[in-house]
């Protein structure tokens, strides 16, 4: 459960995300229950990370130097080494995911759909590396990982720590949302463009923020007052 973090993501995390994460982890004793995970289940979760790897094409500076070139910048905008393995998945769906640090070589563990590199212009694009390797410098994928080796059948979940994990869910998007902002130098309407276009599905050439009308859709969502709806979506128009 260990955090590879820097002063700048430090200084753009959200801290109840911070605090609820060592609440929980002592609370539950989560870092001692980590270290006894037995090792068939570790080589089992451990294969399926190979399989996620192998099943998609890894991009280099040899055959995409640019979008290399940009997750680099992205994590040295971030004050980390600019170590990373991009995987890229043959959709056109608009998303991303982050797979936590490979331990054989601290590399931070990236996937980018073909849609997104496609449709984001490049500082919506690194608005996105950064809101994935704040996930990853933050520990936020390697938790959940050990938490679901812990408790390998969700039955066996206790109750109060699974409704506690889904509010830690939504803090965690939080911490990685200001990543990602720090990443396009706080950039409201870049952060905000990236948004809208995963949200929608839409290109940039469909897309054309303002944000007094970005602001009034936040308002029309709120006024549904479904908070139990929307707030089991993974990222919802509703920022902080």
């Amino acid at each position: 459960m260990a955090i590879a973090t820097s002063e700048i993501l430090e200084r753009a995390r959200f801290q109840p995300e911070a605090e609820m994460r060592t609440r929980l982890v002592e609370r539950f004793g989560l870092a001692e229950a980590s270290s006894h995970i037995p090792e068939d289940e570790r080589a089992r979760s451990e294969r399926s990370l190979r399989e996620i790897r192998a099943s998609m094409t890894r991009l280099t500076r040899g055959m995409a130097s640019g979008l290399i070139r940009l997750v680099e910048e992205t994590l040295e905008r971030l004050g980390l080494e600019p170590q990373a393995e991009l995987l890229i998945e043959p959709t056109e769906e608009i998303n991303a995911s982050a797979y936590g640090i490979l331990d054989d070589s601290g590399k931070h563990l990236i996937c980018l759909t073909a849609g997104i590199v496609k449709q984001l212009t490049d500082e919506q694009l690194r608005c996105i590396l950064g809101h994935e390797i704040g996930h990853n410098a933050y520990g936020h994928t390697q938790l959940i990982d050990d938490i679901s080796l812990i408790y390998r059948d969700e039955d066996e979940v206790p109750e109060l720590l699974g409704s506690q994990i889904r509010v830690l869910r939504r803090l965690q998007e939080f911490s990685a949302d200001r990543a990602g902002l720090v990443a396009v130098n706080n950039n409201i309407t870049t952060s905000a463009g990236a948004l809208l276009h995963g949200l929608t599905g839409l290109g940039p050439e469909d897309i054309h923020l303002d944000l007094d009308a970005f602001t009034d859709e936040i308002a029309r969502l709120e006024a549904f007052n479904i908070p139990d709806k929307l707030g089991l979506d993974s990222h919802p128009l509703l920022p902080l």
